[in-house]
C-alpha cells in the first residue's frame, strides 16, 4: 500500500469536510470541486479565488460574465494595474480610452472616428501631391469652421465661391 495519501481504492468520491459541512470533493472520475459537489470540469470552484502570484493560462481564458463596464473600476473584467498583450486586441462594440492613446505603428479605422477634442499631428512629413505628407484624406474633407494653414496651400483642381469675401476660395 502505498503511505500518506488521501482518497480510495474504490471507484467512489472523496468528499472534503470542515465543521460537519461538505466543501468539496474529488469525484471518481478526477474533478476537483470546492463549494460544488457537482464539479463540471477538471477543476470547479463555486465563489472567489485569491491568486497571489501569477496565473499562467496556456490555453483560452473565457469570461461568461456580461456585466457591462461604466468606468475602469466596473465589468466583468476590472485590471487595477497595467495590461500587455502580446499580439492583437479584438473590441467587440465600444472602446473607450480614459486618457491618451499611443499608437507606434498604424492606426485604422474602418467606420467614422469621432474625436472631442484637438487632434494634433507632430508628423513633418512634407507633402508633394496629394498623396503624400503628414496628413492624407483620400476622400473629401468637411470642414466646419476656419482653416488656418501656415505656408504653402496648392489646388490642383477647380474652386468655387459663392461670393467673393466667403466661400471655398478667398483670396
Amino acid at each position: 500500500p502505498v503511505k500518506n495519501t488521501l482518497g480510495t481504492r474504490n471507484p467512489e468520491n472523496v468528499v472534503l469536510i470542515s465543521s460537519d459541512m461538505k466543501r468539496g470533493i474529488i469525484t471518481k472520475d478526477g474533478k476537483f470541486g470546492f463549494n460544488t459537489q457537482t464539479p463540471n470540469a477538471l477543476l470547479d470552484v463555486q465563489g472567489d479565488v485569491l491568486i497571489n502570484t501569477t496565473l499562467d493560462v496556456n490555453g483560452i481564458t473565457t469570461i461568461h460574465n456580461t456585466t457591462a463596464s461604466t468606468n475602469p473600476a466596473t465589468g466583468a473584467l476590472v485590471v487595477t494595474g497595467g495590461t500587455g498583450i502580446g499580439n492583437n486586441l479584438m473590441v467587440g462594440t465600444d472602446a473607450k480610452i480614459g486618457k491618451d492613446l499611443q499608437v507606434d505603428e498604424d492606426l485604422n479605422v474602418n467606420k467614422t472616428a469621432t474625436i472631442g477634442g484637438a487632434t494634433k499631428i507632430n508628423d513633418l512629413s512634407t507633402s508633394t501631391n496629394p498623396a503624400t505628407g503628414a496628413l492624407v484624406v483620400a476622400g473629401g474633407a468637411g470642414i466646419g469652421q476656419d482653416l488656418n494653414v501656415g505656408n504653402t496651400v496648392k489646388i490642383n483642381s477647380n474652386a468655387t465661391s459663392n461670393n467673393a469675401t466667403s466661400g471655398a476660395l478667398v483670396v
